[in-house]
């Protein structure tokens, strides 16, 4: 698997579409530090009884990714839940390294047109709550997985979000 081992060359370009782009990949990059060498056992770790346990968190964070995805209209479906850290880490890579080549394609009128569906609700909304909604979710929760590795022991290496450079 190769994504995301670095953080991607930023976009040449600043628009909408680059912007939304950056996020993704930024996201992209934290989630594969963030997984890298968590083990199948610690998936059942949570801090307490009350929170989700890292495979719950791992699963959300792939739904958010495909939500996010199919309102761009790439043609993902929701897998159950996998059994493996590394089946989570392949598909949810995956779905953002196509979603960042997505938007490396489009143009921000394209952009100004996606709107995100909201099944509680039945409704849309347009492409502002993706950032606020599940991309801003998911990130808090790759914070988590984060956060929770270090109580369990296991903690992350230590890379900068900032420039992509292991220290």
């Amino acid at each position: 698997m190769k994504y995301f081992k670095e953080l991607p060359k930023h976009p040449e370009q600043i628009s909408g579409t680059t912007v939304l782009q950056r996020m993704v990949d930024g996201l992209g990059f934290r989630y594969r530090v963030a997984v890298t060498g968590l083990s199948k056992e610690q998936l059942s770790f949570q801090p307490t009884k009350d929170n989700w346990n890292l495979g719950q968190l791992l699963h959300h964070i792939y739904r958010l990714c495909v939500w996010t995805s199919k309102s761009f209209k790439l043609d993902f479906e929701v897998q159950h839940e996998f059994a493996e850290v590394e089946e989570y880490e392949e598909a949810t890579l995956a779905l953002l390294t196509e979603l960042s080549k997505h938007l490396a394609a489009m143009t921000d009128d394209e952009l100004a047109k996606i709107e995100i569906h909201l099944k509680r609700t039945d409704s849309h909304m347009p492409f502002w709550y993706i950032i606020n909604g599940p991309l801003a979710d998911a990130l808090t929760h790759v914070g988590q997985i984060v956060s929770w590795r270090r109580m369990a022991g296991n903690p992350v290496t230590r890379v900068s979000g900032f420039t992509g450079i292991a220290y």
